[in-house]
């Protein structure tokens, strides 16, 4: 079981929208943030350097960013603490609803539910990639670093990416009779 289930289904639904909504917000000014992260070493911006995965891939992208844009990366990473429960919470109740609403079917309450908790693991990890991203962004060259950020940000986007399949499948799926 998970928290998520213990919220009647009209508290949960109402959350989840303000979740998303807030969600979809900061996902916005995280566009705004990212224009002056793109580069040729960053070609996706602040995502390339959560993937660059090497000291050297991760150097050559803060090196191709000047003055203003580490300044945007700051707080990039900055907004990005505020980030995670926000699309953790939205992305885990919609995993929980979609979880109670296939009860029953084989196999599909019981991946929503690993989901709605997988969805916790990646905002832990998105915590620790940030973590290795802000120490690089201060100097901190340690050859671990950039391979923690990447090992991090690959569970954290997994996850997602698994959670928001099953949202999407989930829909095409009919609804348990009561």
């Amino acid at each position: 079981m998970h928290p998520f289930l213990n919220i009647s289904t009209r508290l949960r639904t109402r959350l989840f929208f303000v979740f998303t909504g807030w969600t979809l917000l900061v996902t916005a000014v995280f566009r705004f943030l990212d224009r002056p992260l793109r580069t040729a070493a960053a070609p996706t911006g602040i995502v390339s350097f959560e993937l660059a995965r090497t000291t050297a891939v991760a150097q050559s992208i803060l090196n191709s960013w000047d003055a203003t844009a580490h300044l945007y990366a700051g707080l990039s990473l900055g907004l990005d603490g505020l980030y995670p429960p926000l699309y953790g919470t939205a992305i885990g109740l919609a995993c929980a609803a979609t979880a109670v609403r296939l009860q029953g079917r084989l196999g599909w309450t019981a991946v929503g539910l690993w989901l709605t908790w997988g969805i916790t693991a990646a905002v832990l990890f998105d915590y620790i990639e940030n973590i290795a991203l802000t120490a690089q962004l201060l100097g901190g060259m340690a050859d671990w670093l950039p391979m923690i950020a990447w090992g991090t940000a690959v569970i954290k986007f997994s996850i997602i990416v698994a959670a928001l399949l099953y949202l999407i499948l989930g829909l095409f799926v009919p609804a348990t009779k009561k």
